[in-house]
């Protein structure tokens, strides 16, 4: 006991020193400072809510998610015993786990909110997507434990049936495989589109070291399915400031299309 109560001491040590470090990183300051609409506790509860609903709620109800799910509750050789680190727990695993995992992603989405005043960038919500996975399975570990010896034999069996048929064809059908489809299938397009985007960032650094400070180019192709569109605008926008920013120029755009 007296180890145990070491080890979850120095993991907290660590976890309270990172979230130190990224509290006191000079870039979230500097992010924080751009978002004057921040530091507003009702509406980054009203933000918390509507991420809760609208980001939250639909990782959930993710077919896939649901199937694999099942799958893990019905298959005896997936999921395993409960944690040892939940076992021995004062409060029951299957309890404690969505418990502490939910307070985790309404803390950070409520702290992005507070600090921004909105529900923050999709790559967070990637991060926080990871948060959400882990604390689901370990969940259905501890779920799976209290649930696999009351269900039937049949209708176990009959569940992981339906289950990997239905992960299965939701993972054939989810748009990055379907994407990805598409683009094999005009790759001369997406070879295209990687020279326009080469050949263009070429012609912006021809142009910075002529000593441009305004420079619009051309529109390029259009982005491959696979990848996200996060290009150029033809207005000013967030997404030209950071190409602004990195070449040392006043304005950078695309020509209309």
């Amino acid at each position: 006991p007296d180890s145990k109560r070491t080890d979850w001491l120095l993991l907290l040590a660590v976890v309270l020193a990172g979230a130190a470090v990224t509290i006191a990183a000079p870039g979230n300051w500097a992010r924080a400072a751009i978002h004057p609409e921040g530091g507003d506790m009702l509406k980054a509860a009203a933000v918390t809510g509507w991420a809760g609903a609208t980001i939250a709620l639909p990782w959930i109800f993710d077919v896939k998610l649901l199937a694999l799910s099942a799958l893990v509750i019905c298959h005896p050789g997936l999921g395993g015993p409960t944690p040892v680190w939940l076992r021995d727990s004062r409060v029951a695993a299957h309890v404690l786990a969505p418990l502490v995992g939910t307070l985790v992603i309404t803390g950070l989405f409520f702290a992005v909110a507070y600090s921004t005043g909105n529900a923050g960038p999709g790559r967070l919500h990637n991060y926080l997507y990871g948060v959400f996975l882990g604390t689901w399975l370990v969940s259905l570990a501890a779920w799976r434990v209290r649930l696999a010896p009351v269900l039937p034999e049949t209708s176990m069996a009959l569940g992981r049936t339906t289950a990997a048929a239905a992960l299965a064809v939701g993972l054939l059908i989810s748009p990055n495989s379907t994407n990805a489809v598409r683009d094999l299938i005009s790759a001369d397009g997406v070879r295209q589109w990687h020279d326009a985007r080469v050949a263009r960032d070429q012609a912006i650094a021809l142009a910075v070291k002529q000593g441009q400070k305004t420079i619009t180019v051309a529109h390029p192709v259009k982005t491959p399915l696979s990848f996200m569109d996060a290009d150029l605008t033809p207005a000013q926008s967030y997404r030209n400031d950071c190409p602004t920013v990195f070449y040392g120029l006043r304005e950078l755009r695309t020509a209309p299309e």
